[in-house]
């Protein structure tokens, strides 16, 4: 930003650095009271900005009043959060032997057999049971979504491993909603598919669908080899023409496909309910 521009109001960068300053770097009462010490030319110079060769009294004073109620602002604003957090009670993950995945050599990746799961709702009638998955030092979450069915049941979407955990947390709304219906494999990706076929084994009463174009690398296996259970569907490729009582009526879905590169496909599956006017996407 040009000079001229600095002198009137400071950029959106440096707005932050003055927020997080006055949240992080000094106990609040101190980082205000320096904060407001501070001047243009200091503002400036922290920004990596020329600092002007002239300011006059008066455009001193207009710039640091209206710095010094932004500043108050912010202080007030990051002492109200961090009170909230310290009020709030710490998160408990706690690993147990039903944690535990026997599998988990088929993807020798971290967690390896330690395989949290952490169910909540995200939405009415709409679970999300998150377990981690990584390699070296990035970890992140693999998600399973599970959805009530107007119609009586459950779908499952993406499933993850099958943990005893993971089961437990999944019976009481198998209770309270009805057993799984619909189990959907949306994606080629092996982090997803190594995780579905036990997963469909527990459940062989669901209807289980898996997006098309499945491969093996570095060797082109069947598809009996990937472990998926014998009674395994393809998902049509869209909702579009299919029967009305498709997935209860509820559903519409389109499946997603990028070719990288030779023998190899990228799918993801979109799926939308309607009742609930969630969308869920896997990768």
């Amino acid at each position: 930003r040009s000079t001229d521009a600095m002198r009137s109001s400071p950029p959106p960068l440096l707005r932050l650095l003055l927020a997080a300053y006055a949240a992080a770097s000094l106990p609040l009462r101190t980082a205000a009271s320096r904060v407001q010490a501070s001047s243009t030319s200091q503002l400036a110079s922290t920004a990596g900005v020329t600092r002007p060769t002239a300011i006059t009294a008066s455009t001193r004073g207009g710039l640091l009043g209206r710095h010094d109620r932004r500043r108050a602002v912010l202080s007030q604003a990051a002492g109200a959060a961090l009170g909230l957090a310290a009020s709030a009670p710490p998160a408990s993950a706690a690993l147990t032997k039903e944690s535990e995945w026997p599998l988990w050599l088929a993807l020798p990746v971290a967690p390896y057999s330690r395989r949290k799961t952490i169910r909540r709702e995200v939405g009415p009638g709409v679970w999300a049971f998150d377990q981690l998955i990584g390699i070296y030092y990035v970890h992140v979450p693999i998600r399973m979504t599970v959805v009530k069915m107007e119609s009586g049941g459950l779908l499952v979407y993406a499933p993850v491993a099958p943990t005893k955990e993971c089961l437990s947390l999944l019976q009481p709304l198998i209770d309270a909603h009805g057993p799984v219906k619909t189990i959907i494999l949306p994606s080629v990706a092996v982090e997803h598919k190594v995780n579905a076929g036990p997963f469909a084994r527990a459940f062989p009463a669901a209807d289980f669908y898996a997006v098309d174009q499945q491969y093996s690398f570095p060797l082109p296996l069947p598809a009996v080899f990937l472990g998926l259970p014998s009674w395994t569907k393809p998902l049509p490729r869209s909702s579009e023409g299919l029967d009305a009582t498709w997935l209860g009526g509820e559903f519409e879905h389109a499946v997603l496909t990028v070719k990288p590169g030779p023998g190899s496909y990228f799918q993801d599956v979109a799926l939308y309910h309607r009742p609930s006017k969630t969308l869920l996407l896997c990768d």
